[in-house]
């Protein structure tokens, strides 16, 4: 059965369990725990960058910032694409997260105009 050695091969077991026909069938997989955590805790930044994070769902630039921040981070907030170019000027961010379904004018202008800027 596949369940069986697949259980047994990460050194656990399995037990299955029916009272007859047409009474189910119950399946009991016990696996040992690991001694390390599976996912390893994520290592901070080895060199803060300035991140400009542009979205207009000021939730989600909030958020994603707080994250970056937490890493060792500069960042720069905005909402539209007039600020992000204006801000992307005054402070020459490193990185830009940029949404792409930005109202007015949308994220690939916006990245054309800081782009050109920058070259200017």
């Amino acid at each position: 059965m596949a369940v069986e050695r697949a259980g047994e091969r990460r050194g656990g077991t399995v037990e299955v369990h029916s009272e007859g026909l047409g009474r189910g069938t119950k399946f009991v997989v016990r696996l040992p725990l690991a001694a390390q955590p599976a996912v390893p805790a994520p290592a901070p930044a080895s060199v803060p960058r300035r991140i400009l994070v542009v979205d207009d769902n000021r939730d989600a630039v909030e958020s994603l910032s707080l994250l970056l921040e937490i890493d060792g981070h500069t960042v720069l907030a905005a909402y539209d694409g007039h600020e992000a170019v204006a801000a992307s000027a005054a402070h020459r961010p490193d990185i830009v997260l940029l949404d792409i379904g930005l109202p007015e004018f949308n994220g690939y202008e916006v990245a054309r105009l800081i782009r050109a800027g920058r070259r200017g």
